[in-house]
């Protein structure tokens, strides 16, 4: 029996060391994390969880944080805005429920919180102020206008961007992985059809001179259309074999996290949703 026991406490140790292997350059890929300074009330906090963004008035006096990261990257954000003025007025805003972009919420216990709300009465929504599917929301700051717009259901079940409106910055959430591919969850409410919608919407509604996608380098526009591309290129060769296997080799260094995401997930997913 002890023999049989130490087999097979080797054998799981084995498939964990292996999974750890598999899983550990998407892992590293996220946990890296980068500053990029849009100007001096504006910064982007890249990694860690998904893309954050902190702005702060002139004054010091407000700060508005949009998405709270997860783990200890999130409390390595918010040192930082303590840092700024630990008793400047807080407003998070959420662009969707997942844990990467909302982990560190419960750090803010007295900040106002601002997200998009469920078009269907599935549970999730967060806390705070809940934006209607297709409203926008304008918060209007000292030197920008803040505009929070409720996409609806595409990557989670309610996507909000949010656009520094004179800065010319859009937060897009989760609706763009720049160089990766995305999480398609039907549980957690993806709908690629739908994605690509809010996609459009934004390519042709929003002027765009910064693009912070949720996972990914901080860009330009192009980002937009590049996400858009990646769903109409897979679902329009969906029946040709040839096509679909020169798509993977375009997309073979995007980064994926085994097992949840991939070039083979997204094409299945997009097939299994006609």
């Amino acid at each position: 029996m002890k023999k049989v026991l130490a087999i097979t406490g080797l054998i799981i140790l084995i498939l964990i060391l292996a999974l750890f292997v598999i899983m550990f350059p998407a892992v590293n890929a996220m946990s890296k994390t980068g500053v990029v300074d849009i100007d001096s009330g504006l910064k982007i906090f890249t990694g860690g969880g998904g893309n954050s963004a902190v702005y702060v008035t002139p004054d010091k006096g407000a700060i508005v944080i949009v998405d709270t990261k997860m783990g200890k990257w999130a409390k390595k954000l918010k040192a930082y805005t303590d840092s700024i003025n630990p008793n400047a007025k807080v407003t998070v805003i959420n662009t969707h429920a997942h844990g990467d972009h909302t982990g560190g919420n419960k750090l803010y216990p007295k900040a106002d919180f601002i997200t998009g709300g469920y078009e269907s009465s599935k549970p999730g929504a967060l806390q705070g102020m809940l934006i209607k599917v297709g409203e926008t929301y304008t918060l209007k700051v000292p030197d920008d206008e803040i505009e929070i717009r409720n996409m609806g259901n595409a990557h989670s079940f309610a996507d909000s961007i949010v656009y520094f409106k004179k800065r010319k910055l859009l937060m897009t959430g989760d609706l763009v992985f720049n160089g990766w591919h995305p999480v398609l969850m039907k549980l957690g409410g993806a709908d690629s059809d739908k994605w690509v919608k809010a996609l459009d919407y934004l390519i042709k509604n929003y002027d765009v001179k910064t693009a912070v996608p949720g996972h990914g380098v901080v860009s330009g526009a192009k980002i937009l259309m590049d996400q858009k591309a990646y769903f109409d290129d897979i679902k329009t060769a969906l029946n040709d074999p040839a096509k679909l296997k020169a798509l993977k080799e375009k997309y073979k260094d995007y980064m994926h996290m085994p097992i949840f995401t991939g070039f083979d997930k997204t094409a299945a997913f997009i097939r299994n949703s006609k």
